[in-house]
């Protein structure tokens, strides 16, 4: 999916916007099978609802669970591009339910000039997202979701990575 000019990638963020507490372990999981298949890449984590934030450096040698995470005060969405220009990503994938928008967080990786952007949306990319994955038509669990989005974007292999239709 992602094109063959598309330069090397080397620091990803991943993101998680988290208004449903009990999703966050199936994020975590789909987090934690990117940092064993690619053990090179600096990899950070944001969680962010409403009213707060967390940014988490992930490594390929340790599994995040949901016990080692927690969110301070969000600071102004400025002060949080600032601080995403400041961490120099290559790329960032938006992770959502299905129900979820990838928009808003884009838009954050937009402004903070992250050049590779890929979310999967019903509705088309645009600008905001930089490589637009379509979801698939079935209903399925939201780590299959976000299999789905990382197997199109060639992040995750198909091999590793089975879908189950729920």
């Amino acid at each position: 999916m992602l094109p063959e000019n598309c330069p090397e990638i080397r620091r990803l963020l991943l993101l998680y916007f988290i208004n449903e507490v009990d999703l966050l372990a199936q994020f975590l999981s789909v987090s934690n099978q990117i940092c064993h298949q690619f053990p090179t890449l600096d990899i950070a984590l944001l969680l962010l609802n409403d009213e707060q934030y967390g940014i988490y450096p992930v490594h390929s040698n340790i599994n995040l669970d949901c016990s080692e995470l927690s969110l301070t005060p969000r600071p102004s969405y400025g002060s949080l591009i600032d601080r995403l220009q400041q961490g120099s990503f290559d790329a960032a994938i938006v992770l959502t339910a299905p129900h979820q928008s990838p928009y808003s967080l884009a838009y954050l990786c937009y402004l903070a000039k992250i050049p590779i952007r890929i979310g999967q949306s019903q509705e088309f990319g645009g600008g905001v997202l930089s490589h637009w994955i379509q979801p698939p038509a079935s209903r399925i669990s939201i780590e299959d979701y976000n299999r789905h989005l990382l197997q199109f974007a060639d992040f995750l292999s198909a091999a590793n990575a089975p879908l189950a239709i729920a």
